[in-house]
């Protein structure tokens, strides 16, 4: 990712169904004002779905969410039902197959639990200081998972993202326990929930889409690049320009074709300078970990260019790359595509590509999105075409050994943004770089591809100080421990985020090979 350090200097409505999955036996609660659902009579009809699909089903007939413990409930069990006119209660046991369980209602939530068990998300929180949402983001519609979206406590600078899978966990103090969660996500209603109205277990969170007919927003401009060169020169008034630590959760992953054979991990402070100033951004290990296959790593005969100190320059705002910079805007097309929702306000989604291939400059594709209002960026996803890649992909490796061949076949990086008193604070990074490895002579090559993710959970704009030279992560230094046991505590108080299901199965191969 050298070239942006190149250009450093130079240049829905509400919530329709909110899913719970818990794990646990259950029974029937009565409690007077919240039994009537149970016993309401409903249709319903599946020919070839799942247990998901029926209790969600029955969530937009009743308007009453589910949870379940997904270790003891599969949601993928296989249904086939036709019932007309049955009370939910008849349902859920005709759908779960089992007598033991039962069925408690709290607040809008239909609980599949065991009895005298105990659901609440405050057990035994007091003791910790905070309290734990496990949860998973999807489309309301299509029920897919929503990857990478910001979730955070109302009124607070504390928030972490979702994974790949939409998975996420979530550390709240304890203090904030009577305030709102937040999910936002590009093109969606933001959802907003009582805290208290969740519970212990993984809890399923569906989001609406908001479609935005574009002739009903005035576009100020007739011209992308009048837009972000008006970005560009607002930058010093949407972002922040006073020093800020940012807590941070970094994840850099190593594959080699299909096999995991690194994770690093790593908590993190940012002392993030001003947007208006030249000064490097710094930061410092709270505590970190790694896990490698030597064996496989013996093999990995290619160095790039990644870890903390890229992820860093990765905010592109404050290093800007060349498409953002009024030099290079005649060397690309950019068009306005489209107009979204983002965080319950409306954005532009502005696409760019390269006019032509240009000797010694890597050029980029992508998407920016852009606040109508502030005209402060977002959110970009770009990356680079395969035939510039082809060109000019040796940009990324630092180096290899010549009985090698390595080509470059992929570079894709996303970058968020999120709003915190009127200033917007980088939010999420990442880097997906893939390549292959060929030894000279053979037919055969090794696919190689790292992930580094970078996820901001805690903004500090108080009594903020440079950190001492002795106390930051040098650009060479192997910073990361490692544990012989991948564990979810390891992190204390702590967010991270949570290993999706690929990752999950890799952790596992990595350390019974310990």
């Amino acid at each position: 990712m050298t070239n942006i350090n190149k250009y450093k200097k130079t240049t829905a409505i509400q919530i329709l169904v909110l899913f719970l999955i818990i794990a646990l036996p259950i029974c029937l609660f009565s409690q007077n004002d919240t039994t009537n659902i149970l016993n309401k009579n409903i249709s319903l009809k599946i020919k070839n779905g799942n247990l998901y699909d029926a209790l969600i089903t029955i969530s937009k007939k009743t308007g009453y969410n589910f949870s379940y413990n997904s270790e003891l409930i599969s949601g993928d069990k296989k249904i086939k039902i036709n019932v007309k006119n049955k009370s939910v209660n008849e349902i859920l046991h005709i759908l779960l197959s089992d007598t033991t369980f039962c069925f408690k209602v709290i607040s809008n939530q239909i609980v599949i639990c065991g009895k005298n068990e105990d659901n609440s998300i405050f057990e035994n929180s007091e003791n910790l200081n905070y309290i734990i949402v496990k949860g998973k983001i999807i489309d309301s519609k299509f029920n897919s998972s929503l990857s990478y979206a910001t979730i955070w406590v109302e009124e607070t600078n504390i928030g972490t993202i979702s994974n790949s899978d939409g998975e996420f966990i979530f550390k709240i103090p304890y203090q904030k326990k009577n305030k709102n969660l937040i999910v936002s996500f590009i093109g969606y209603k933001n959802l907003q929930i009582p805290i208290n109205q969740l519970t212990k277990y993984n809890n399923l969170l569906m989001l609406d889409a908001n479609v935005i007919p574009i002739q009903e927003v005035i576009i100020r401009s007739s011209s992308p690049q009048a837009l972000l060169s008006s970005a560009i020169s607002l930058i010093p008034n949407n972002y922040c320009i006073q020093p800020a630590y940012l807590t941070s959760f970094y994840r850099e992953t190593i594959k080699r074709d299909n096999n995991y054979v690194a994770i690093l991990e790593a908590v993190v402070d940012i002392y993030k300078t001003s947007y208006s100033s030249d000064f490097f951004d710094r930061l410092k290990i709270i505590k970190s970990r790694k896990n490698m296959n030597y064996l496989l790593m013996d093999t990995l005969v290619v160095k790039i260019k990644g870890g903390l100190q890229s992820s860093l320059m990765l905010d592109i705002v404050k290093n800007k790359p060349n498409f953002l910079t009024s030099d290079y805007f005649h060397y690309y097309y950019y068009n306005i595509v489209d107009i979204v929702d983002f965080d319950n306000q409306s954005a532009y989604v502005i696409e760019f590509k390269p006019k032509k291939y240009i000797d010694d400059e890597l050029l980029y594709s992508g998407k920016i999105y852009l606040d109508i209002k502030s005209l402060s960026i977002r959110k970009i996803e770009f990356w680079i075409e395969p035939k510039i890649l082809k060109k000019q992909g040796h940009l990324f490796i630092v180096s290899h050994s010549r009985k090698f061949k390595v080509k470059s076949q992929k570079a894709i990086y996303k970058v968020s943004y999120k709003e915190l008193n009127n200033k917007n604070y980088l939010n999420y990074v990442s880097a997906d770089i893939e390549f292959n490895v060929r030894k000279r002579g053979e037919l055969f090559f090794d696919k190689y591809n790292t992930l580094i993710e970078l996820a901001v959970n805690k903004i500090d704009t108080t009594d903020v100080e440079r950190f001492k030279y002795k106390e930051i992560v040098k650009s060479k230094k192997n910073f990361f421990d490692i544990v012989d046991k991948y564990l979810d505590n390891y992190w204390g108080d702590y967010n991270y985020i949570k290993p999706d299901e690929s990752l999950q199965k890799g952790i596992e191969k990595l350390y019974q090979g310990k």
